[in-house]
Parts: structure tokens; C-alpha cells; sequence
């Protein structure tokens, strides 16, 4: 703790790296009886972060909502209103720095924090969905899958799918029912701009194995919001400029167009491991590492 208080020594990332380091190992291995412990912890590392904002520190806050949290939210009283004030801090700090013209810059502040609110939703839902942060986080989350580096695309991919698709159980329970009208305000408002950075990240920016889990992203999103996610798709795969501007456009044909938007809106949609596959067959044809007849494979 006295080290958390040193200015100079938390302005020294390798520092705070070894500090978070023992956070986490402490808390995952003492696991609840550590409950008493938390709150100082997460007081420590907030301080840092809020002047500092080093990665290694939301690393800390999600190790402890993995330990003390479950679908039911974290039952610890303590615990959950210390991470209730961090996620609102940590959120609202990294997204000071994360302005759209710095993304490229962070690419470790970015894998952090999505890893951070992943963990959220899945073990404290009930913290991140009643946070008026979520739609700030959706909306830079959809900036993030057309990063070029694996971190902030992995991480931002998987926060959006399980956010669209936490899974039947989950979604049935009373916390998910509450909180699905936010999810689908999310959408209302940044559903093109998402249905769109993952369409042009396969087609040129993502690392080629997230095209899988980009493919994922569109899936969670059609299985919740088949109509409009679907239009969304015909919309974006129609537009000039896609996969990328000026002759680059042409590698996708009219045929080839037609032939994804056939297969995309067809009813019922594809299996979700033959839908991966698909969107990262178009992410293939775009960047010429195959033709256009791979596609249509997909309409048998």
C-alpha cells in the first residue's frame, strides 16, 4: 500500500507491473477468505490508475471479479461496491485515453480493459449492465475490432459476442431479462458502425486467425437481431467503397456480393461454426487469398 501511494514509483510501469502482479497471485490463490482484503487492494490500484493509467492495473480488478463473482453478480457486499466504483473509474479513466485518433497507440490499454469488462459480463453482469458506461464501451468496442494489432481485437471481439449472446441460461435469468433493453439501445444506436468494422476487419485490417472470432461478433448479433442484422449486412456488403476504396473495391464482384448477401439473409441461418467460416471466407476473397467461387459453397 505505501508503494501504491509513491508517485514516483507508480509512474514506473515495470513497478506497478511487479505490484499487480502480487495483487493477482494473492488474491487467486487466497481466493474469498481474502474478502476483507479486496476493497484496500482495489483502492490501491484505482489510485494508481487514476493518475497512471498503466494496463497491468484493470488486470488486478478483473482477477478479483473472476474470484468473487459468478452470473448472479458478486455476493460479497464489500467486494461488489469496491468494484462497482472501480469499473465506473477504470472505464471512465481509459476511456479519457482512448479517443479515436489514439487507438493505435494503446493497443495494451484497449486488450485490458475489454479482458477487464468481458469478465464482467460474465461474472458480474449485474454491475456492467446497470453502469451507464455500457454504451460508451460498445461504442468504442466497435472502433477497437478494426485495430490491426491481436490484443485489442480479441479482446474487443469477445466482450461483444458474449455481450450479444451471453447463452441461453444466462440469458434467462432475472438480471439478463432487466438489463436486455440496454443491450438492444446499444444496437439500436451502433449496430451499422459494428456490422460494418467487422465486415471491413476481415476484408484488410484483422490479424487473419480473429477472423474467426470476428465472424463470431456477427453471429451473436444475428441470433439476438436476425432482421435488422441481416439488412445490416446487405447494406454494408452493397456500399462502393467496401471491401476498400477506389480499385480495391473490385475484388469482390457484383456476383460475389450477390452471393453473400443471399447467403447472409437466408432463413434459418447458417450453423454458427458454418457462419465463422463464411465471414472468413469473405475476409479471404477480399484480401485475394481466394476466389469468389469459395462462396458459394455456402448457398448449398
Amino acid at each position: 500500500d505505501a508503494l501504491a501511494k509513491h508517485q514516483q514509483w507508480c509512474s514506473d510501469l515495470k513497478v506497478v507491473e511487479s505490484l499487480c502482479e502480487i495483487y493477482s497471485k494473492a488474491v487467486s490463490s487466497i481466493k474469498l477468505p481474502c474478502a476483507s482484503l479486496v476493497p484496500g487492494i482495489v483502492q490501491a490500484v484505482m489510485t494508481i490508475f487514476s493518475v497512471h493509467p498503466h494496463p497491468p492495473c484493470l488486470g488486478v480488478i478483473k482477477v478479483i471479479t473472476e474470484v468473487f463473482g459468478s452470473q448472479e453478480g458478486v455476493r460479497d457486499e464489500g467486494v461488489s461496491a469496491a468494484l462497482r466504483q472501480a469499473l465506473e473509474s477504470a472505464c471512465q479513466r481509459s476511456l479519457e485515453c482512448l479517443q479515436p485518433n489514439m487507438l493505435h497507440q494503446l493497443p495494451e490499454l484497449i486488450g485490458e480493459l475489454f479482458e477487464m469488462v468481458h469478465t464482467f459480463v460474465m461474472f458480474s453482469p449485474n454491475l456492467l449492465l446497470s453502469s451507464p458506461i455500457i454504451a460508451s464501451l460498445f461504442s468504442t468496442a466497435t472502433l477497437c475490432v478494426r485495430q490491426r494489432e491481436r490484443d485489442p481485437v480479441r479482446a474487443s471481439s469477445n466482450f461483444l459476442a458474449t455481450l450479444l449472446n451471453p447463452g441461453e441460461k444466462a440469458v434467462q435469468t432475472p438480471i439478463w431479462q432487466a438489463s436486455w433493453p440496454t443491450v438492444t439501445k446499444c444496437v439500436e444506436q451502433h449496430g451499422e458502425e459494428l456490422v460494418a468494422s467487422v465486415l471491413y476487419a476481415v476484408a484488410d485490417t484483422c490479424p487473419t486467425h480473429l477472423m474467426k472470432p470476428l465472424g463470431s461478433v456477427l453471429y451473436s448479433m444475428l441470433a439476438a437481431y436476425p432482421g435488422p442484422t441481416q439488412q445490416l449486412i446487405v447494406k454494408v456488403i452493397g456500399r462502393p467503397d467496401y471491401p476498400v476504396g477506389g480499385e480495391g473495391a473490385q475484388v469482390l464482384t457484383e456476383a460475389d456480393r450477390q452471393v453473400v448477401c443471399m447467403v447472409a439473409t437466408r432463413n434459418p441461418a447458417l450453423p454458427k461454426q458454418n457462419f465463422e467460416c463464411f465471414i472468413q471466407d469473405i475476409g479471404k476473397v477480399c484480401r485475394r487469398d481466394a476466389t469468389g467461387d469459395t462462396l458459394l459453397a455456402y448457398q448449398i
